[in-house]
């Protein structure tokens, strides 16, 4: 590997100002283009060849994952799938097939597809690229979410109307673009396939470069490491784990090392690099949301489950409010395993009973777990998580009588300690001054 010189990680280029424009700036975020995702999907969301659940407006992107999973899904008879018509008839299979102008010869209707969300029929190449220009925009039924639901039509109509469709100009306009993008992305054969085909090597290159940068977040982030150091130069010994661990597999991956070569290379420019701090806290928040799914995931399997909930301030004197979540799960063999996991931090003021289990109930409920489902509660001995009438258990137990309370075993031995020490001066007096200095450091 070549020897790099120190080079600065920038910031993330979408956070600031649009002033440089120039040709060879690009994001630190990565391009749906290039990396082929789409900007708004998170972790996980894909489109669906189900054309009920398309988007409004369409990117060459969101079009270009759309016709590949059509192209490479099973295809179905619509026969099969067609429910019955208003008139309670199955669907025709003189449908799916249209006529050559001489009578003689029949095609079939690849354009037509159903949508079982919305129970409708649509048209595919008019309903992607339609948008494209409003003044040739297809105003045919199948081109809208709102006509042509199957349950109110009659099938014996269509025979007319899907021929009419198919004369339609703007719909010939979207086939033509369709067929041509569709034989560009899967058979290489349209007139920019050479183009595609650099594209998808770059979202190759892209994605590999995004595995080797999301397998050193987790290993990281496993270990509970810091990310980073005091600068954020590549090639310094200071610039912390996450930089340094790719320096190292650089070694090893000339893919990698070409990488972080160009990012050393385009000192003062805007590159797509994906190091920047901005970068690194995104893949730690897309890794702590995946984790919680499946959190959520294997607590709604046990359908049951005890809350745990307690606080700490921070250094600024914040309340920063635990919240776990307890339950018994069924392994593997049919061995059943005691889990607790943490759900969430919340920084919260708030002191009274009232307050606490609201706060609960609402952090819940983001998560759509149901209150009636606990079965125990553990806090600690304060009167305000304990009191039998205004505590948190009893307002929780107000809501679900089944959730019993637990209180803490260890809070109770420190109440414990704490009596025995007031009954000896000497001790009350030295917590007394303790207690004094930390509040007074509470007003600085």
């Amino acid at each position: 590997m070549h020897e790099r010189r120190p080079a600065s990680v920038s910031k993330d280029p979408s956070e600031e100002a649009e002033s440089s424009t120039s040709q060879d700036t690009v994001t630190d975020s990565p391009n749906p283009a290039s990396t082929g995702r789409n900007k708004g999907d998170s972790e996980g969301d894909f489109l669906t060849i189900d054309p009920g659940l398309w988007p409004e407006r369409f990117t060459d992107c969101e079009r270009e994952v759309i016709i590949g999973k059509l192209a490479t899904a099973s295809q179905t008879d619509l026969k099969t799938i067609m429910p019955k018509d208003s008139e309670g008839k199955k669907f025709p299979e003189y449908l799916q097939f249209s006529k050559s102008a001489n009578g003689r010869e029949k095609q079939k209707r690849d354009w037509l597809t159903y949508s079982p969300s919305m129970d409708s029929l649509y048209c595919v190449p008019c309903m992607l690229f339609s948008q494209d220009d409003l003044r040739k925009t297809s105003t045919s039924a199948l081109n809208s979410k709102e006509e042509y639901k199957a349950a109110d039509l009659k099938w014996r109509r269509m025979y007319n109307k899907f021929p009419d469709h198919a004369a339609n100009k703007a719909h010939k306009a979207c086939y033509l673009k369709w067929k041509n993008l569709k034989y560009s992305l899967i058979e290489a054969k349209g007139i920019n396939s050479s183009l595609q085909k650099q594209i998808q090597m770059e979202v190759e290159k892209n994605k590999a470069i995004l595995e080797r940068i999301l397998d050193v977040t987790l290993f990281l982030a496993s270990r509970n490491l810091p990310f980073r150091g005091t600068t954020d130069n590549l090639g310094d010994v200071r610039n912390g784990n996450f930089l340094g661990t790719l320096e190292l597999l650089a070694h090893y991956y000339p893919l990698l090392s070409d990488h972080l070569q160009k990012v050393s290379e385009k000192t003062g420019a805007r590159m797509t690099h994906y190091l920047s701090p901005e970068s690194q806290n995104e893949f730690i928040e897309l890794c702590g949301k995946k984790v919680l799914e499946e959190i959520l995931k294997e607590r709604e399997k046990t359908i049951y489950y005890s809350l745990i909930c307690d606080a700490t301030p921070d250094i600024s004197h914040m309340e920063q409010n635990v919240i776990l979540l307890r339950y018994v799960a069924n392994k593997e063999d049919d061995q059943w395993e005691i889990i607790e996991r943490f759900l969430q931090f919340k920084a919260f003021n708030g002191k009274t009973g009232r307050e606490i289990s609201e706060m609960i109930l609402k952090t819940l409920e983001e998560h759509s777990i149901d209150i009636s489902d606990c079965r125990g509660q553990g806090f600690d001995n304060g009167a305000n998580m304990s009191g039998k009438v205004k505590g948190v258990q009893a307002e929780i137990n107000k809501i679900n009588p089944l959730a019993t309370y637990s209180p803490c075993a260890s809070h109770s031995l420190n109440l414990v300690g704490v009596q025995a020490a007031e009954s000896c001066p000497d001790v009350s007096t030295f917590f007394g001054c303790l207690n004094r200095l930390y509040s007074r450091g509470q007003k600085f």
